[in-house]
């Protein structure tokens, strides 16, 4: 039986290592939809967070046939912490994602790749509101004081462009980029429960990384 199990493999590995492989970090921006958020905090007296988050991430990819491509993608992004407009509390903004990508080869030449792709993931974001001053412990079972974490998310659905420069035979520098559509906005909880009249809003928007790797 293992010398079947390690037959396979060695077969998989071989049908993959004949193909399009890529392996990558990434570096870029996304501008999750938080505006009804912003209105939201600001109204309470808190500050508002910047539109557009830095993210960073790794990812890699495979084609099969050298035109079907199937990959999986991880990002992560945080805001600047601010704190509220009277200095009480600390506010801070951060999402994550991961993605099953699967989509096609237009171009794989020599120097240039040029591949749309479909991602099929799940994501959160996540509010983040501390106290500045550390409450005591009559405080804590007085009521809910110190960190409150309020998140929103779920499956998401991830149409993107991938454009790839070889250099070196070995090494990738590119550049991809998208539009991320969250079909959950608005469902907030705290948590894991369900609280309602939450802001309007979740990780649907545009982004784009810069990616660099090593392929063949």
């Amino acid at each position: 039986m293992k010398k079947v199990v390690f037959g396979i493999v060695a077969v998989v590995a071989a049908v993959f290592a004949q193909e399009t492989n890529a392996t990558y970090v990434m570096l870029g921006l996304g501008q999750p939809q938080i505006d009804d958020l912003n209105d939201r905090l600001q109204s309470f007296n808190y500050s508002a967070f910047e539109k557009q988050l830095i993210s960073y991430g790794f990812g890699f990819y495979s084609t099969v046939g050298g035109k079907f491509l199937m990959g999986f993608e991880w990002s992560c992004a945080k805001s600047k912490e601010t704190t509220s407009k009277d200095g009480s509390v600390k506010e801070k903004l951060e999402n994550s994602a991961w993605f099953i990508n699967i989509g096609g080869m237009l171009i794989n030449a020599d120097v240039i790749r040029i591949f749309p792709y479909l991602g099929l993931g799940r994501g959160e974001l996540v509010l983040t509101l501390k106290e500045v001053s550390l409450p005591s412990f009559d405080d804590i079972i007085s009521g809910p004081a110190g960190v409150t974490k309020l998140e929103t998310g779920g499956f998401l659905l991830n149409p993107a462009l991938g454009v790839e420069f070889k250099i070196g035979g070995r090494y990738i520098l590119g550049i991809h980029g998208g539009f991320v559509f969250d079909p959950s906005t608005g469902d907030w909880k705290v948590e894991g429960t369900e609280i309602s009249g939450g802001p309007d809003d979740g990780l649907t928007g545009p982004w784009a990384n810069l990616v660099f790797g090593l392929g063949t």
